[in-house]
């Protein structure tokens, strides 16, 4: 592997991120929260080992938190979803439009309106339904919770919602859910509170905006946390990651109708603790190759990624690389795969800009 040149994106702070790639106009979509916490995106273009940037553009003026989004290919454009901490901690949902280097919004949606202090949130695209699955927890610590996902629609600068459905009576801390488009269902991972924090799972089936989904199926038999998925679309697996004590692990995922099984999980060796967003983990189409980046919280926090390969229903981990050595001031991560150009970008903070590299 080799690392581009870094490059500043933001020279304020950051908390929350997630990153997409528009297909459509081959641009990269970098959301954030940056000053007094407002929702902001940025368009970035990648061009050989380097990355330019448009102007950071603000999509709500509230203090927000929990952020995940993803690319609808059919519409051309990015649904970002996130809780509006100031406006009672509903959780909503904009749509974005990417124009060149410039990004536009559509309406504020509210995707439900109960008040929702809990961090787990993912989003994944259903291409056999041309539906955005969003999975959230509902509720707040410590009342009554629940955890529900649900389909959501876009239609020009809009979005609308289908009926939840119930994945969890109690809160998921920590939620994954990733398409496959081989079976075409979806699979979502999740922290059990009703199973003494154990890893499960469910396949999720979609038919128009109805959500059902397949029997609890269980990942990791222990207390498990930091959940991620990732498709490798050249294997035709998901490949699931999560954490338990000191270090992360990757298991190779098999969808068969509504039921799902795992193969052998291998540790990454590295203890990637930072973060509660989901967009830490993709698929690299040229080396075929999943990976994931992150904050090592073993080691003076510095930035690190790790590749691993695919092969039936195990899987092969590289050597852990570090991209980002300054230890001590490191938090937030996210990387997100350039078809176009054939790269995996690498964003995180360094204490005060976030800022990417380019392996």
């Amino acid at each position: 592997d080799s690392l581009g040149d870094q490059t500043a994106i933001y020279t304020g702070d950051y908390q929350m991120s997630a990153a997409v790639y528009d297909t459509g106009q081959d641009k990269v979509l970098f959301i954030f929260n940056g000053a007094s916490q407002y929702g902001r995106a940025i368009v970035g273009t990648v061009s050989g080992n380097s990355i330019s940037f448009g102007t950071s553009t603000v999509f709500i003026s509230s203090n927000i938190s929990y952020v995940t989004a993803t690319y609808d290919p059919d519409q051309g454009k990015t649904a970002i979803f996130f809780n509006d901490n100031g406006d009672s901690n509903k959780q909503k949902a904009v749509v974005a439009t990417v124009s060149g280097t410039s990004v536009s919004f559509g309406t504020v949606a509210t995707l439900s309106s109960a008040d929702s202090n809990i961090p787990a949130k993912d989003s994944t695209y259903d291409t056999s339904e041309n539906k955005i699955l969003v999975s959230y927890s509902k509720g707040r610590f410590p009342a009554a919770r629940t955890t529900e996902i649900l389909a959501a629609t876009i239609s020009g600068t809009d979005i609308s919602f289908g009926s939840e459905t119930e994945v969890l009576s109690l809160t998921a801390s920590d939620i994954a859910v990733q398409y496959d488009a081989n079976a075409n269902k979806s699979l979502i991972i999740y922290t059990n509170a009703n199973n003494s924090n154990k890893i499960d799972s469910r396949v999720v089936s979609l038919s128009g905006t109805t959500v059902s989904l397949g029997s609890e199926t269980n990942l990791y038999n222990a207390a498990g946390d930091r959940t991620a998925l990732a498709y490798d679309s050249t294997n035709n697996k998901i490949v699931a990651a999560y954490r338990h004590d000191s270090s992360l692990f990757f298991a190779v995922a098999t969808i068969s109708g509504t039921s799902v099984s795992y193969g052998t999980e291998v540790t990454t060796g590295v203890n990637f603790g930072q973060s509660l967003v989901n967009h830490n983990f993709s698929y690299n189409v040229s080396a075929n190759k999943v990976l994931f980046s992150g904050r090592d919280d073993g080691n003076s926090y510095i930035q690190k990624y790790v590749s691993a390969r695919v092969s039936g229903t195990s899987i092969t981990m590289d050597t852990p690389v570090t991209y980002y050595s300054e230890t001590g001031d490191s938090y937030e991560a996210c990387n997100v795969y350039d078809p176009d150009q054939e790269k995996s970008i690498l964003f995180y903070a360094d204490g005060t800009a976030g800022a990417f590299k380019n392996p």
